[in-house]
């Protein structure tokens, strides 16, 4: 049985139809190829700028990367050194912790100590002398102190120079502290050429003993000194005594009268000691 045959009419149509739809087809690839001509460029220039950020994107993911690695090498070296340091710590323990109060200690004694004379520096000083009031006010003992100072000091140094000058204090020093016989007497270096010495359980007369054999003893040093009225290196020296337990007072106070003296034998013509009138 044939089939039928399409209409020629129909048949037109559709080729109409094909026809407008190739022309459009048409259109639109003119059109893509038109905007692909104009914007070629813009789009070149896009791709390639989107390549650059991508490379330095990557470059700087390489670099992080390379930092992380970097950070674990030296973590691990780290906690290799780690082990180590508790190994040794583990088998030398006890041999560190003796070196380390050593040090500690010899640190303590250099904070404590004056490094040109060698004496207590002020720092020793203030500690002996709260303790000793304190050893006073409970034994109702006397308690007396003595500023020393080196006379014209500096016009010593600048007649004969530091180094000599260091090396008067070294023996002005060394020799306050031979001369104290009692083992609780003590010297100390008070600040720059002057000297305080603690005397336990000394009143006014044995401070004044005291003071006088250190005058004595200093002088004797021969020490010349070409710009002094004496001709070589002397002190002058304030003492101050009291009762710490009837005083009413303070070791400051007791510190600031013997500095009031002192100030009154340079006053006086130096070469000399001066004893506080208000001691009890």
């Amino acid at each position: 049985m044939n089939e039928p045959q399409p209409h020629p009419i129909d048949v037109l149509a559709e080729l109409r139809r094909r026809l407008e739809q190739c022309e459009r087809e048409k259109h639109d690839l003119e059109l893509m190829l038109q905007t692909t001509i104009d914007h070629g460029d813009a789009i070149e220039e896009q791709l390639c700028e989107a390549n650059r950020q991508l490379e330095i994107e990557i470059g700087e993911r390489l670099r992080v990367e390379e930092s992380l690695n970097a950070l674990l090498r030296a973590l691990a070296q780290q906690k290799k050194d780690l082990e180590l340091l508790v190994k040794l710590l583990s088998e030398h323990g006890d041999e560190l912790d003796i070196q380390w109060i050593e040090k500690l200690r010899r640190l303590e004694e250099e904070a404590r100590h004056d490094a040109l004379t060698g004496l207590p520096n002020r720092r020793a000083l203030g500690e002996v002398l709260e303790r000793e009031w304190r050893d006073a006010v409970r034994s109702d003992q006397p308690l007396s102190l003595l500023l020393c100072d080196v006379d014209h000091f500096k016009r010593y140094n600048d007649t004969l120079g530091h180094p000599a000058g260091d090396k008067c204090l070294h023996e002005v020093a060394q020799c306050l502290r031979t001369a104290l016989l009692r083992p609780r007497d003590s010297v100390a270096r008070y600040g720059g050429e002057e000297f305080c010495v603690i005397l336990p359980g000394t009143d006014r007369a044995g401070a004044r003993e005291v003071a006088e054999v250190l005058l004595t003893k200093v002088a004797a040093l021969g020490m010349v000194h070409p710009d002094s009225p004496y001709g070589c290196v002397t002190l002058s020296i304030g003492t101050a005594s009291c009762r710490p337990r009837a005083a009413g007072e303070s070791p400051v106070e007791l510190l600031a009268r013997a500095d009031q003296s002192l100030y009154r034998a340079k006053q006086k013509g130096r070469n000399r000691l001066h004893q506080h009138e208000d001691e009890s």
